[in-house]
Parts: C-alpha cells; structure tokens; sequence
C-alpha cells in the first residue's frame, strides 16, 4: 500500500499567465515518485539492502500506483511510448532534485519535441494528444514550473525513503517527506545507534 497523497508532496502555483495548465505539479511529483526506496510504502519495515521500486517498469504497475494517489489518469494502461515519456519527467525531476538542471532542460527537451497543445474552452492548456501519450504531454508545463521554481523540490533525508516534496515550511528547513513517518524513524534509528555506543 502507498503511503502518500499527492497533496502530501505539495504544489508549486504556476505563474499568472491567464492560462491553466491541466495537470499540477503534484501530478508530476507523483510521477517522479514512482521510483523511490523501500521505505517509500507505509506499512513496509524497509531496511538496508532492500531493493528501491520503480513503479514504471512497466504499465499496470503505474497505473495502480498513480491511481492509490489519486492521481486522475487516462483509462487503460500506458503502452511502451507512454511509458518512456513518463520514464523521461521521473528523470527530469530526478535531476532537478540532484542540482542538475542541465540534465533536467535536456528531458524538458525531448519532451518538448513532439508535444502539441491547444486552449479548451475554460481556458487551460490541454494536450491535443489524447490517453496516456496526452497524459504525458500536459505533465510538461507543470514540470517546467519546478524547473524554474525558486524552491526546488527535495527528497526525504531518509536514505530507504527518497520520496520526492516540495517544501513549504515558512523557512525551508524541512528535511522529512512525512516528519511523523520518515523523521520518527531516523530520530529512533539515531537514539538506538548512541545509546549502543555507550
């Protein structure tokens, strides 16, 4: 079972431009959250050694992963082109997390390329593409957001978690994705490991 909502990771309000892009940015911190450590599922004791999950290995998987976080995503399953583009955002924001920008604006590239857009009536910009391909595609003007945002997004301090937030707290000093999860863990970890070395 996943541990997290998107609202979880938070959100990064796009710039006032009169158009609305369809998808947020926690739609695309959700696709970056797709590949996290062991520890990034509640109920889960993860430990050292566990393998980290990747939730886009292939289609089922991200689709049930993306819909227990209430992520709203096309009907059936992304085939291998969908896949691939998801593939791309998770490692663009990867990069971004990382300080790799240059790495993040050559994803944002190639997803650039064949991406097609056009106004709806409420005034968002939608995709032209539609299904998975489309998912994919409104998933760029959200990522370009982060790219550009002051305050980047961050992973959990965690070392078996890696969950992917971004971090509103009025001084930015928020190191946990989930403080009462991942932050209660690390402080026990810490508090057995001192009073062993006693």
């Amino acid at each position: 079972m996943v541990r997290r909502t998107v609202s979880r990771s938070g959100n990064v309000h796009s710039m006032t431009t009169g158009i609305t892009p369809a998808l947020s940015t926690a739609s695309v911190l959700a696709i970056a959250n797709t590949r996290h450590g062991p520890g990034g599922h509640y109920h889960h004791r993860a430990k050292a050694g566990d393998d980290p999950h990747d939730h886009l290995a292939d289609g089922g998987a991200a689709r049930d992963f993306l819909n227990q976080l209430n992520v709203s995503v096309p009907d059936g399953t992304p085939g291998a082109e969908s896949l691939a583009r998801l593939r791309t955002v998770q490692a663009a924001v990867h990069h971004i997390v990382a300080g790799n920008r240059s790495a993040a604006r050559s994803a944002v590239g190639r997803l650039a390329e064949r991406a097609r857009y056009r106004l709806d009536a409420d005034g968002r910009l939608v995709a032209v593409r539609r299904g998975w391909l489309g998912f994919a595609d409104e998933l760029l003007p959200p990522l370009l957001t982060l790219l550009g945002a002051d305050n980047p997004p961050r992973a959990c301090a965690n070392p078996l978690c890696g969950w992917i937030y971004l971090d509103a707290s009025r001084n930015r000093s928020r190191i946990w994705c989930d403080s009462t999860r991942c932050g209660n863990q690390q402080r026990v970890r810490r508090s057995r490991a001192q009073r062993a070395a006693v």
